[in-house]
């Protein structure tokens, strides 16, 4: 993700009328980086990465994924089995 030209100005006014150098914009990116991760990988992602997710096929039966299985092998509907 780029920033836009309005934080740079948002930046330089707060900073002393510099434009915000590199190591700013590394840190700042870095930043935003994370928090981004911090609000998907919220706790409800967390537990259904640890624990699996059951999930209904187009054609009615139910497949469970979870993190064991996909580590193991690719997923496989449960007609399959």
């Amino acid at each position: 993700m780029k920033l836009p030209d309005s934080f740079k100005d948002f930046a330089a006014k707060h900073i002393g009328g510099k434009g915000p150098d590199k190591v700013f914009l590394a840190h700042y990116n870095q930043e935003m980086y994370h928090a981004q991760w911090k609000i998907v990988l919220d706790n409800k992602f967390i537990d259904t990465y640890e624990h699996g997710i059951i999930i209904e096929c187009l054609d009615g039966l139910s497949c469970n994924y979870s993190k064991q299985r996909t580590e193991a092998m690719p997923p496989m509907h449960n007609s399959q089995v």
